[in-house]
């Protein structure tokens, strides 16, 4: 499976004005497999993005091979190579390669790859600097902006294609310094040979799952429409499917909702992070994200096709804890859940009430700490210290309410506490002097 993801490809750009065109944000490639190139007429966009400044970048290098943990939860705070997030479009706040490659493709001097890597996941990224202020990237990169004018209600503007780096709840799982990755999906099957959305692991393990929410770009336009899309209405989705594949072959796939409007569901866009379970998947080496949207055109669809994801938990071994049972349609109580919700007749994967622990409590103390800290919340919760580059310091299954850590081994410096039962996470930060 890793290797299928290693192609040639050529870019092309199809944008158009009127509302039967592919987005401005999309660039295809055309299928390049003899190498011959075709290239399609270039219409003008009524819309364009700030001039982004582009270069091909030196090369780096990824972290080696690491066989994966039983248990690793995956923060995007200490990815490889560069960790560093640069400003753009005023307000984004997006990792500095995001617009860069260093693996160039022999088709174009343009366009190639820059993967990032957390754990033992490698996450795919393409670029093609050819396009100038439209420079294209597709696949995943990772994001720390926190502010964007998308808000839920329609009387408000949204700067559209400018905040395609933004999550809908303006910060990560963990909170406002918290990183999270954006997907963009710019698979097009009749331009696009193959799907960059997608990531492996250095050896096969078991999901348990992943945060997901909507991005601001693709919410705006599925709730109020846009000069592309249409606002959703009666019969409208918006779908991500999680494929599982193991030595080149597919294990399982898990659906998603991220907007449902069809017969029976009271309407929803997510705009909240949301726990999908993928557990269903087994044991896989490579993981591709689909996104499916109900609003489509001659060239594909109308809705911005990104998807945000946080908090990506590898492995579901007893002592990894409780792996929680998918959140659906926005509810975030077992009376309104999955398992009072109607299921379509192509909905795979199986539903579970999900009850999330109302008022999860978290405190650490001394504050500064030299030796030990005590750390109080609920029975059963797992919980675990970072350092402040995201490294796994310690990691326990709370047996009661509180917890003794030594601090022996600790460096001095600032840490994180989390903890989580079942969809619910708490977070704190500790001094050790």
């Amino acid at each position: 499976m890793k290797n299928k993801f290693l192609f040639m490809v050529t870019a092309s750009l199809l944008a158009a004005v009127t509302s039967l065109a592919q987005r401005p944000e999309a660039l295809y490639a055309r299928l390049a497999a003899q190498g011959v190139v075709q290239t399609p007429s270039v219409k003008t966009s009524s819309v364009t993005a700030k001039s982004v400044s582009v270069k091909k970048a030196p090369t780096a290098t990824l972290a080696t091979n690491n066989d994966c943990p039983a248990c690793d939860t995956l923060h995007f705070l200490s990815f490889t190579p560069d960790p560093n997030f640069i400003s753009i479009y005023d307000t984004a706040y997006i990792w500095e390669h995001t617009f860069e490659y260093n693996v160039p493709l022999p088709i174009s001097t343009y366009c190639g790859y820059y993967k990032f890597k957390e754990g033992c996941v490698n996450f795919y990224h393409y670029a093609d600097t050819s396009w100038g202020s439209m420079t294209y990237w597709d696949g995943f990169t990772a994001s720390r902006t926190t502010t964007h004018p998308c808000a839920v209600a329609c009387t408000t503007s949204c700067n559209d294609m400018l905040d395609q780096f933004s999550a809908m709840p303006q910060q990560g799982v963990l909170g406002a310094s918290d990183p999270y990755t954006v997907a963009y999906y710019g698979y097009n099957y009749q331009f696009y040979r193959y799907n960059h959305c997608a990531f492996t692991l250095d050896e096969a393990n078991t999901i348990c799952g992943m945060y997901v929410t909507n991005n601001a770009y693709a919410y705006k336009a599925m709730k109020c429409g846009d000069g592309f899309a249409r606002a959703f209405t009666t019969g409208d989705y918006f779908k991500l499917t999680v494929k599982g594949y193991r030595n080149n072959s597919f294990t399982d796939s898990v659906q998603y909702y991220l907007a449902d409007y069809r017969s029976g569901i009271t309407p929803y866009v997510v705009n909240t992070w949301k726990w999908v379970n993928l557990s269903k998947l087994g044991t896989v080496d490579s993981v591709a994200f689909e996104l499916y949207t109900t609003d489509t055109a001659e060239y594909g669809p109308n809705t911005p096709m990104y998807f945000c994801m946080d908090e990506l938990r590898v492995g579901t071994g007893n002592s990894c804890g409780t792996c929680p049972a998918t959140q659906r349609g926005g509810t975030t109580s077992a009376s309104s859940s999955s398992s009072s919700r109607l299921k379509s007749a192509n909905e795979t994967e199986t539903t579970t009430a999900v009850v999330e622990v109302q008022g999860l409590q978290l405190s650490v103390a001394p504050i500064p700490a030299t030796t030990q800290i005590r750390v109080t919340a609920a029975p059963d919760c797992l919980l675990k210290v970072f350092d402040a580059r995201g490294n796994l310091k310690y990691s326990t299954k709370m047996q009661g309410e509180t917890e003794v850590i030594s601090l022996a081994g600790f460096k001095s410096g600032t840490y994180s506490v989390v903890v989580n039962k079942g969809s619910d996470v708490k977070s704190t930060k500790f001094t050790k002097q």
